[in-house]
């Protein structure tokens, strides 16, 4: 598949497989490596596929990062959290 050139950092991809295993590790601690290798395996078949670069990945799993960090600072996200 040919690379396409687009403005693709960070990869969204990797932002929501990562956040996306980050809350529901909270939900569910003990799929937590389960749950991170299926986000790792997101992001990297989008290198595999030439939709981003590894940069990209990289990006969007650190962004991921920072959103969980300031998630897990409202009250509102841990309530919601709690109900779940």
């Amino acid at each position: 598949m040919p690379k396409e050139v687009t403005g693709a950092y960070p990869s969204g991809h990797a932002v929501l497989s990562k956040l996306y295993a980050l809350i529901l590790t909270d939900l569910q601690p003990q799929l937590k490596e389960e749950l991170e290798a299926r986000a790792q395996q997101i992001a990297d078949h989008r290198v595999l596929s030439g939709m981003h670069h590894r940069s990209d990945i990289n990006a969007g799993r650190k962004v991921a990062e920072l959103t969980y960090a300031k998630l897990k600072k409202s009250k509102k996200f841990l309530a919601d959290l709690k109900k779940l």
